[in-house]
This record gives C-alpha cells, sequence and structure tokens, in this order.
C-alpha cells in the first residue's frame, strides 16, 4: 500500500527531496538507526492494574513511517488470562497517531481482551516482528522532478522500480514487555452463592409451560444478561422443591465478542420431572457479582 495512505504531506509542485527523507536512504546513513527512528511495534493495554475477571484490552501495533512488509513471528501467549479475540473487520484496525512529536500510520495487527482468571503480577511478554523494509536511494531520487518525483515515491517499492534504485534491508522489531497486575476480589461481604462472575448482570426466570402431567417433563429457563465476563458464567444452582427431580441445564449464549466488555446473554434450559400431582413452586433463583465500577458484590 502507498506510504502516504494515511499520512496528510502538503506537496508542492516542485516536491524537495527532504519533505521524504523517511524513505530515502542518503550515502553514509546506517540502515538500522533509520528503521529504528521509523519503524517500531507497541503492545498495548488498556490498563495494567485489574480485578480478576475485570477485562483488559491488549493491542498489538505497528507504527511506521516507512515502505515496509511485516510479519509477527512471536506474540504473547497470554497465560492466566481467558482470552477473546476482536475481530478487526469491524474496527478500524488503521489510522495515524502522533509519538514524540511525529506522526506515524498506525495498524493493529491483533486486539484481543483479557479476562483474568486468577490473581497476581503477570508478563506478557515481547512482541516480535520480521520486516522487510525498502528504501530509495538518494542518487536515484535526486534526478526526479515534479510529478513524476511524487509518482515515483508512491510507487518505488514495486517490481517496475529500476534495478539499482532501492535497498531492501531485513530488521526484526521487539516490543517491550508489558506488567499486568491483577487484584485479588475481596472477601468482606462475598455472598455464598457466588461464582466468579465479575460486571454488571440481571436475571430472569420463566417456566415453558406452567402444567405438565406425571409422565411429561417441564422446562425451567434461566436467563443471564450484562456485560463483563459473562462467557465464564456458569449455570446457577436451583433449589428444587420437594418433589421435583431437576437436572441438568442446557446452554445457549447471543454475545457480542466485540463490545468491551463483552455483554448479550446466557440462557440455561433445566428440565424437571414430577412424579407426583399437585402444585409445586419453584423458589425464586439468586445470583450474585462483583462490580468493578463501584468494587462491592451485589445479589440479584
Amino acid at each position: 500500500m502507498s506510504p502516504f495512505a494515511n499520512l496528510n504531506f502538503d506537496i508542492p509542485q516542485e516536491p524537495a527531496t527532504h519533505q521524504f527523507d523517511d524513505y530515502i536512504l542518503k550515502k553514509g546513513e546506517n540502515v538500522n538507526d533509520k528503521v529504528k527512528k521509523n519503524l517500531f511495534v507497541k503492545l498495548d493495554v488498556s490498563k495494567t492494574s485489574c480485578y480478576v475477571g475485570e477485562p483488559i484490552v491488549a493491542s498489538i501495533k505497528l507504527y511506521t513511517r516507512l515502505r515496509s512488509e511485516t510479519t509477527v513471528t512471536d506474540a504473547p501467549s497470554f497465560n492466566g488470562f481467558s482470552v477473546s479475540e476482536i475481530d478487526l473487520s469491524k474496527t478500524n484496525a488503521s489510522g495515524v497517531e502522533k509519538y514524540k512529536g511525529r506522526d506515524y500510520n498506525v495498524y493493529i495487527l491483533r486486539k484481543v481482551q483479557l479476562y483474568p482468571l486468577q490473581a497476581g503480577t503477570f508478563t506478557l511478554d515481547s512482541v516480535v516482528a520480521d520486516n522487510k523494509v525498502t528504501f530509495l536511494k538518494s542518487d536515484f531520487a535526486g534526478g526526479q522532478k515534479g510529478d513524476s518525483f511524487f509518482d515515483m515515491m508512491q510507487n518505488f517499492a514495486d517490481a517496475t522500480s529500476p534495478a539499482g534504485a532501492v535497498v531492501d534491508a531485513n530488521v526484526t522489531l521487539k516490543s517491550k514487555p508489558v506488567v499486568i497486575t491483577v487484584k485479588p476480589l475481596p472477601e468482606g461481604n462475598k455472598p455464598a452463592d457466588f461464582k466468579g462472575a465479575v460486571g454488571s448482570f440481571t436475571v430472569q426466570s420463566s417456566l415453558q409451560k406452567e402444567v405438565i402431567t406425571t409422565d411429561d417433563a417441564g422446562n425451567l429457563k434461566v436467563v443471564i444478561s450484562g456485560a463483563g465476563n459473562i462467557q465464564l458464567v456458569n449455570a446457577p444452582k436451583i433449589n428444587w422443591s420437594a418433589g421435583i427431580d431437576g437436572y441438568d441445564a442446557k446452554v445457549s449464549d447471543g454475545l457480542d465478542l466485540s463490545s468491551v466488555p463483552i455483554k448479550g446473554s446466557k440462557t440455561f434450559i433445566y428440565p424437571f420431572t414430577i412424579s407426583k400431582q399437585g402444585t409445586y413452586t419453584i423458589p425464586g433463583i439468586s445470583f450474585s457479582f462483583f462490580d468493578p465500577v463501584t468494587s462491592c458484590y451485589k445479589s440479584i
């Protein structure tokens, strides 16, 4: 792609060579020093401290002012976290960012949500990326004028470039590791039925039908909705009344994995049977979660 796809250059009628210094390799310039100044990879996180179950967004980002081809060869394993990939086709995966006073084209190579599974200090390993960087030789660039110069700068790395006009350099980039501190959930006031849900949720229950026969089965439907680590929420415990035989729930979900935190619902269908005729009551269903915004437990 064009190196100018995102950067906005003010191109005069007769472009001066110095405006394109990042792409032109002058005699005596060190390739590695030039790459280091204009190309790097970074592991960017939304926060470095959180509670167990509270999401962190981690993005592998390429910052570049050069013409290059990049391949990630090693990425963090994210041990200690539940990982949910964010579909880059549904987000803005490129743009321009200012870093240390300079504009860079920025490309998101991977983006994930991390849900810590336990408390502690975790180090997200470095991202390693191999890059083929292409520079235009200064003695060739200096011989071009006007529109032909700009056209050349747009296409200097393609197969039509004259032999000897470009210089290719293969470099390996490595980001700095990132340390994440995961705080344990408080022990004080923890509800007895708390099973690790972190976020904000609601719970609803209903019967598929309220009248059944002794040779039929009923279905209790429980829906937990909200935002948080909902993908890790397990079936709530049902305190079946005497005379009701309850069975394991069948689970389905409708989750928006692109939202941060993940939002949606999980539906649990509990089959049950009753062997003797009569009127039975299924007690209300309790669900507890930890709200990281208020740093307290809630039971609903």
